[in-house]
Parts: C-alpha cells; sequence; structure tokens
C-alpha cells in the first residue's frame, strides 16, 4: 500500500438506521473489492492538532534540516503510508519548549502566523498518524497523532509504534546536538 484515500460523508439529516445501513454496504463493497476501511479519527483531517482536550498529540522537534530525509525514510520503512498534504493552524506552538526559535511566515494584519503545509503520513492500519511541520529554516516538527478509536489490538500497535518512534527520535535529535 503506498496510498490511503479518505471517505468523508456529510450530511445534515438522517437517521441511525439510514447511515448504519449506507455503512454496512459501504463495507461489503470495499471488502469485495480487496479495500480495508478503517476509523480515523477527526483530529486526523483537521487544521487544529488540540481539537479534542482529551486526547494531547507529542510533538517532537529536529533542529537541523538535513534529518528530514532520514525521518521520511524510516516512516516508509515502518510502514507507514504517505497520506497527502494537511493545512495546519498553529495553535500548538505554545504547548512546544523554544517555539520562539521556529520560523514562519506572519500575517501583517494582525501578526499570527499563516496557517501551514504540512505532509501528514499513517500507519496502515490506522493506528498513528505523523504529521511532518517544516518551517521556513527547513527544521521539523513532528506532530504525532494516535487513534484510540480502533479495538484493544490496534492501540496496542500504536502504542508500540509510538515507542519506537521516540526512540528513534531520540537518536535523530542527539545526533543534530
Amino acid at each position: 500500500v503506498s496510498r490511503n484515500y479518505r471517505i468523508v460523508l456529510h450530511w445534515l439529516i438522517a437517521s441511525t438506521g439510514k447511515v448504519e445501513n449506507l455503512l454496512q454496504q459501504l463495507q461489503r463493497r470495499c471488502t469485495q473489492f480487496g479495500l480495508e476501511m478503517t476509523t480515523f479519527p477527526e483530529t486526523s483531517i483537521s487544521r487544529n492538532l488540540l481539537i479534542n482536550p482529551f486526547i494531547t498529540p507529542e510533538f517532537f522537534c529536529v533542529r537541523k534540516p538535513d534529518h528530514n530525509k532520514t525521518i521520511v525514510t524510516w516512516l516508509l520503512d515502518e510502514d507507514f503510508v504517505y497520506d497527502g498534504i494537511h493545512m495546519t493552524n498553529p495553535s500548538y506552538l505554545k504547548t512546544i519548549e523554544n517555539s520562539h526559535e521556529f520560523k514562519f511566515e506572519v500575517k501583517r494584519w494582525c501578526k499570527e502566523i499563516h496557517s501551514v503545509p504540512a505532509r501528514q503520513y499513517v500507519y496502515r492500519t490506522g493506528a498513528v498518524f505523523i504529521r511532518l511541520i517544516m518551517d521556513e529554516q527547513g527544521w521539523l516538527i513532528l506532530v504525532v497523532i494516535l487513534n484510540l478509536r480502533l479495538n484493544k489490538k490496534l492501540r496496542e500497535t500504536a502504542v508500540d509504534k509510538l515507542v519506537s518512534l521516540r526512540s528513534f527520535m531520540k537518536s535523530v535529535i542527539q545526533k543534530s546536538e
């Protein structure tokens, strides 16, 4: 698998039975064609990474531009799939230590940072999302979002991936210092 595709359903008024019926038909059709459907949290497509107050993403900062390829290569080797570019609101910057060191384009009229395009990767099971946000200096902020809507086994997979990412990022950050 080299790419995932999203199906987003919007409706104004619908009965529970109709929605359930539609999703069952969609699930059957996907199975028929060998496709796998996974529930993704709203955070995975939201501009605001802090949209859910009960699920705080984990941040890793890499202050050396030459590690970007290494990180993307590691993600692809670990079965992460490119999920596209998602605009990201910089409200999360307040939660990062020394965030003033990162340079982003600022709106002239209100001195706020513009929304930033970020590449997102998702683990094949949908258990983990990683958004790579690059500033003007080429520095990276990795935002890790766990998908807690999955069953226990897949949640354990998410935690395992997070642990391996932490150890990988620790070695990358040590190399950059």
